[in-house]
């Protein structure tokens, strides 16, 4: 969503739940990988609203206005270099010996700052 100070919440929360992550960018790329597929029958003529009642599972109510919010500010090739990044933090979790928890968040605080200079374009 664009917001640091929310991402260093949920990735302490998280943590402190238990997750590992490697977890927590694999849950981080399903999601960027539903907003492709959603941006992508956007881009190909379907509405918003109709791209994500295409969803299975569907998109939670509770999350489906910020899921609108997020399509408008990623599109397709951001939402692809981003899937590529994430893709890259779990081969470095897994392989470089840095710290884990580093790599994951500077991963998302990347995420976070493309989607905060999207929302102020």
């Amino acid at each position: 969503g664009g917001d640091p100070a929310a991402l260093n919440r949920a990735l302490s929360r998280a943590y402190h739940e238990g997750a590992q992550p490697v977890s927590v960018i694999r849950i981080v790329s399903r999601h960027f990988q539903r907003l492709h597929l959603a941006a992508g029958m956007v881009a190909d003529g379907a509405s918003t609203d109709a791209a994500l009642k295409s969803l299975r599972p569907p998109v939670f109510f509770k999350r489906a206005d910020a899921f609108r919010v997020q399509l408008r500010r990623w599109n397709r090739s951001r939402l692809a270099l981003a899937l590529g990044a994430l893709s890259e933090a779990e081969v470095q979790c897994k392989s470089t010996g840095l710290p884990a928890q580093a790599i994951c968040g500077q991963a998302l605080l990347r995420l976070t700052a493309v989607a905060g200079i999207a929302a102020r374009a």
